[in-house]
Parts: structure tokens; sequence; C-alpha cells
């Protein structure tokens, strides 16, 4: 289906003439497409996420080079030392960032502080930033209640001139919707998860130093963002539950299902199961508790937020707040913005391919669900298996291209 429509899946058109007209049709796509001035763009929260570390091999090589005379247990030595101390300011680095974000954090929610609001008893006070979950909620009713309003608009405008507008691009969403940027909101929410993990870590981290990534590894859930080294990621997101939801999903259309209502369902209408399989695999409920100690209920109250949270990303990765979009990603948001939403299947290929490939493919993933996620719901995070593959390619030559 080479167009944008409602319910239905986008695909690359044939011809980047055809995918330009098709930008005329699609606020999204069209947002999507926009270059942004570099120093305009806040998309990233650098500080929230690890910072770059060679690996094992690169370090032990590098060592080698330097040591051309060192053999036997001097270079073995060497190797270990600088290893070691490759890993002691990963870690330390990311602990002070840590640190850094929560004050920046707090700064935060100063700056954005309501003022002239009036309490209970009728006196005035300044209301701060709520909880992050409560935060989201609020911003993607927000976005929600706005394109309703468009909607609405563009309808009563249609009736009114009694014609449909065909060279003019709908408005879904109203551009510059919030002062915070994606930059700091994802600051907020990373952070949050990471400093109460921060006390624990330091403690393990100054009696272990060295064997720290033994005990991540073994634990891995225990690690603040900001010190996830890249052999331990894969531990990290089990997604072994996107799989399973595949199957699931296979065996309903050789029943007869619509993949559409299918990518419709919400947190409260999807089979228990195929729930069970994306909490885990969104990180939702912890690897070392059962998943049968968590109710329904809250597992699906968990889903829900997740998808407020999707929905509030998603219009910042669309550059719809002016402040950059996918193009815009580094490499490591472009990955966490994948797990996500369910986009990467074998996280191993990952780090171990060519970065360019991989990037132009999950670029390419991610704006299909971008363009098309808005129309649908948490269900389609089970569904991207079943669509066309996207040239990715073709997308980044047309994004470079003129």
């Amino acid at each position: 289906m080479n167009q944008v429509q409602r319910l239905g899946f986008w695909s690359l058109p044939a011809t980047k003439k055809q995918f330009v007209s098709e930008t005329q049709s699609s606020q999204v796509l069209a947002s999507l497409w926009c270059k942004f001035e570099p120093d305009r763009v806040e998309i990233n929260a650098a500080t929230t996420l690890p910072q770059p570390i060679k690996s094992k091999p690169q370090i032990y090589e590098q060592v080698s080079h330097d040591n051309p005379t060192a053999s036997g247990v001097s270079l073995a030595w060497k190797r270990f030392y600088a290893y070691g101390k490759s890993i002691g300011g990963f870690y330390r680095a990311g602990v002070v960032n840590v640190w850094k974000n929560n004050s920046e954090c707090n700064r935060l929610k100063k700056q954005f502080m309501m003022s002239d609001k009036v309490d209970h008893a009728g006196q005035s006070v300044a209301l701060r930033i709520p909880r992050f979950n409560m935060l989201t909620h609020e911003m993607a009713q927000v976005i929600y209640m706005n394109r309703i309003e468009n909607k609405t608009s563009n309808d009563i405008s249609n009736v009114e001139t009694k014609l449909i507008k065909h060279n003019q691009r709908p408005q879904d969403f109203d551009p510059g919707l919030f002062a915070l940027t994606r930059s700091q909101y994802q600051l907020l929410n990373r952070t949050r998860k990471d400093f109460v993990k921060l006390p624990l870590f330091a403690v393990l981290f100054a009696i272990f130093v060295e064997c720290t990534p033994l005990l991540c590894y073994a634990f891995p859930q225990i690690t603040p963002s900001t010190c996830v080294l890249p052999s331990i990621v894969p531990r990290l997101w089990d997604t072994r539950g996107i799989e399973a939801n595949s199957s699931l999903v296979s065996k309903e259309l050789e029943s007869g299902a619509d993949l559409s209502s299918l990518a419709s369902r919400t947190a409260y209408n999807m089979p228990a199961e195929q729930v069970k399989n994306m909490v885990r695999s969104l990180r939702l409920v912890s690897q070392y508790l059962p998943i049968g100690l968590y109710s329904d209920t809250t597992l699906r109250d968990r889903l829900q937020a997740h998808l407020n949270y999707l929905v509030v990303d998603n219009y910042y990765l669309c550059g719809l707040n002016r402040q950059g979009n996918i193009w815009d990603l580094s490499f490591e948001e472009l990955v966490m913005a994948c797990l996500e939403r369910n986009l990467i299947e074998d996280l191993r290929l990952i780090y171990s391919e060519d970065r360019g490939v991989v990037s132009a493919d999950l670029r390419a993933r991610l704006a299909r669900f971008l363009v098309d996620f808005k129309d649908y719901n948490i269900g389609y995070l089970t569904v991207r298996a079943h669509l066309s593959s996207i040239d990715s390619e073709k997308l980044i030559e047309w994004n470079s291209s003129p």
C-alpha cells in the first residue's frame, strides 16, 4: 500500500516523486522529512546513556601496539591493567553523570513550576512538575485532545465550504506543544530509574572494581543506564517475547483475523499471553520475579502507561516540537527508541554488523512506526513482523539527495 491512509500500513513508494507527494497529505511524514539546523537539535539525552568505550580486543590490540617489546606475563599484566582502567573510568563517568543528571532534573522541576495556582485552602501555591508517569499521562492527553480539536476544526471547515482541500496538508497536531525538549523529557525519564540504583551500584563498584562487569552480567538490572556495557545490553532486553507474540499473531491471521484490528488492540482487550510477552520484552516487569506475581490489572496498567510514553516520545521523534527528528538521533538513542517499540528482534546483530547499515535499517523501521502508530494502539507492537519491509537504502538515498 503506497499511500498514507487511516487504518492502513505505510510502505515506501516506488519513486521519490511519489514519496514527496505523500508528504503533502501527511503532517507526520512531512515533519519526519524536515531537516533541522544542528544548533536547534535537542532530541538526544547523551548524559543519560553510556559513554563510548573500546571493546576488550581493541584495548588489548592498542596495548600490544604501544608495547612492541612486551610479551608473556608482562604483556598480559599491561593488558589487564589497561582494560581495568578503562572499565573503571567508564563506570566512574556513568556514576558522575547520574548524579549530575539528578541535579539537572531538580533544576528543571523548579524551572517549569506553574505559579499563581490556588490550593484547596485558597492559598497561592507553585506547582512542580509531577511524577514522571503523571507528567507523561498529562502530556499524552494534551496530544490526544489537540488531535481531536484539529480533526473537528478540519471537519467543520470542510462542511462550511463543502469542499475537500486536496492541496492542503491536514494538520493532525499543533507544532511546538511543549516547552520541555525531548532531551529534558528523557532526562526526567531515565534519571528517576537510575538514581535509585546509584547507592547500591556505587557500593558494589567500590568493592569489586574490575570484577563489576561480571556482577552486572549476572544481575543486569542493578546497572544504571549510564553504566551499561555493550556486552550487557542483550541481557537487559529479553526480545524472546517479540517472536512469541509474532507467532500468536500468525495463528490469529490464519484463523481469519484482520491485521488492522490486531494492531488496534488496547492494553485492556489484548489476550493475556500477549500482554505478558510484551511487558517482558519492554522491561516493564522485573527479570527476577515470576510474571505470575503480577496481577493482570497491574500488567495492563503498565502497558497502558507505556502507550502514553510512546505517544509523547513519538511526538518528539517526528520533529513536531521543531527540535529535531529521527535523522538527528545518535546511534545509541536510535537503538534505545527501537527497543522501546519492539523493533529489534536480535540485539547481537546490532553490535556485530556494520553500524551504518544497522543505523539505516533501524531508521527505516522507526519511520514506518511513527507514520503508522498514530492511527493504532499498543497492539501495533505485535504485528511489525507481518508488514512488508522498508527499503532502507532507498530511504537513506532520498534523504541525502536534495
